[in-house]
């Protein structure tokens, strides 16, 4: 008979702790005081750590205002620097950020929207014509 091996969990101890304390948000701020002029994205532009933490610092100090911590923001962007953006403000506004394809068709995007109830949506200016806005609370 095999014996297992005990699994450890990531969520207990002392490396569990800290990594609860940290998302992809506080990580950007870490490398903008450590490396400011480091390349964060290339996309297709260049952007250094900087840059993106001062965007994204903006518009995350926007949607704290309008956002309760833990409320979910629908992220509605391309392959593009504003999806970029648009996540990790709402992380660093202590939203949960739930991305959506603007390439998905019309019924599938408010069928998600549905289900998700987000608190506010962030859509890129590319976003389709179409996206069915039926679903967005006022």
């Amino acid at each position: 008979m095999m014996r297992r091996r005990p699994t450890q969990s990531v969520g207990h101890g002392r490396i569990g702790r800290s990594l609860r304390r940290v998302n992809l948000g506080a990580v950007l701020l870490t490398a903008a005081d450590t490396d400011p002029d480091g390349v964060a994205l290339v996309a297709p532009e260049r952007v250094s750590f900087s840059e993106l933490a001062t965007v994204s610092g903006r518009l995350a100090a926007h949607l704290a205002r309008q956002i309760e911590p833990g409320d979910r923001v629908a992220v509605l962007a391309g392959n593009e620097l504003a999806f970029v953006q648009a996540y990790i403000a709402t992380l660093l506004a202590g939203g949960v950020a739930v991305p959506l394809n603007g390439t998905s068709p019309s019924l599938e995007l408010a069928r998600e929207l549905a289900i998700v109830e987000p608190a506010l949506l962030i859509a890129s200016p590319t976003t389709p014509a179409n996206f069915p806005r039926s679903h967005l609370r006022p």
